[in-house]
């Protein structure tokens, strides 16, 4: 009488996610495609997070939301509502869009986008639940969600988890019209650009080093949110007396992001560890070069199309960078749009769909 069944009422659990960023455009992407085929479906989301029409809204407080990597209190308090929600929610089918779900919970799916912050943690929380709890959920949790063949490898040779229980939804690409992107003013210096730079995988430090490579025709736009990780870089950025090279950015509008990605020589996303990587495949669909690491998921997503470095080598990143200009080229350019453009939204609803029939067949 207590637990849901695999036809009970779907619940998206999303109210870890904050207004702003990769999750939150994933979790949006994710209730557009339910509210297409679950006409009773319902989502637990933050105040800011849009919801299709017909689908109902129960509001998630702001206290718990994933503001900040390394808010550990934040962490803490969201275990505890989620442990209430479990109980609240215990008729329903829980889809939760991160790797946080409802403890305990029967008839539930979790999404764990990346295997990062089990090897790379910002907190003692993410040791804490990486290392112990998330493997337990994962086993307990009727399917698991990624975003990627390379995370989904990860995922099952990390925690023991078998290959056919983790789907691949891959992540949606959506940019901004260019006709709303504002111009660029013809004296600013060429710029290199950073997004989501505010954790340490992103390896922004690495490109930093490389300064003598590209300071000398480019400015370098780094936009990165508060946190411990952005006083580091900064720091770095005192130490190698690049202060009048280096901008900080705050959070921008999408219209402003687009209007970044347009303007940039390139974006330079030399990361150690990703799931996806969504900023290298923005920067393609807007026409830009992505100088990317060369690591699996990249070659997995991007395939041929962006400039990739070999971590640690100068020369692999002079040639990089060398090589902007002819990654500029209309040919390389389209080639690369034409991958981006493979992240479409259709494309999502149809991988969510068939890991739904899967996982909870009848439905």
């Amino acid at each position: 009488m207590g637990k849901p069944s695999s036809q009970s009422p779907l619940l998206v659990n999303a109210s870890r996610v904050s207004a702003v960023g990769g999750l939150h455009a994933f979790t949006e992407a994710v209730l557009r495609c339910v509210a297409s085929a679950e006409s009773s479906a319902a989502a637990l989301v933050s105040a800011q997070t849009v919801v299709p029409d017909g689908m109902e809204k129960l509001i998630a407080p702001e206290f718990i939301t994933m503001v900040n990597a390394s808010s550990w209190l934040r962490s803490v308090r969201g275990f505890f509502y989620s442990a209430r929600q479990s109980w609240r929610y215990r008729h329903r089918r829980v889809l939760s869009t991160t790797h946080l779900g409802f403890p305990g919970h029967r008839h539930q799916i979790l999404t764990v986008h990346d295997v990062r912050p089990r090897l790379m943690p910002d907190s003692w929380v993410h040791t804490l639940y990486f290392r112990f709890m998330l493997p337990r959920a994962l086993r307990r949790a009727d399917g698991v969600l990624t975003v990627s063949e390379s995370s989904k490898q990860a995922i099952a040779s990390m925690y023991g988890i078998a290959a056919e229980k983790i789907h691949v939804v891959p992540n949606v690409v959506q940019t901004v019209p260019l006709v709303s992107v504002p111009p660029l003013r013809q004296a600013d210096m060429p710029y290199l650009l950073m997004v989501n730079a505010c954790y340490r995988h992103k390896n922004v430090g690495e490109l930093l080093e490389q300064h003598p490579l590209w300071s000398p025709r480019y400015r370098l736009k780094v936009l990165a949110g508060v946190g411990s990780h952005r006083d580091e870089l900064r720091a770095q950025v005192r130490r190698l007396g690049l202060m009048e090279q280096v901008d900080f950015l705050t959070p921008v509008t999408d219209e402003e992001l687009a209007s970044l990605y347009t303007h940039a020589a390139a974006l330079v996303y030399p990361s150690l560890l990703e799931g996806f990587g969504l900023p290298p495949v923005e920067a393609m669909a807007y026409g830009t070069p992505a100088i990317v690491s060369d690591i699996p998921v990249f070659r997995e997503v991007l395939g041929d199309a962006p400039l990739f470095v070999r971590l640690g080598d100068t020369e692999s990143w002079r040639h990089a960078l060398d090589d902007i200009d002819e990654a500029l080229q209309p040919e390389r350019v389209e080639h690369a749009r034409r991958i981006a453009n493979q992240y479409t939204e259709a494309r999502m609803c149809a991988a969510l769909t068939a890991a739904l029939r899967t996982i909870w067949p009848g439905n």
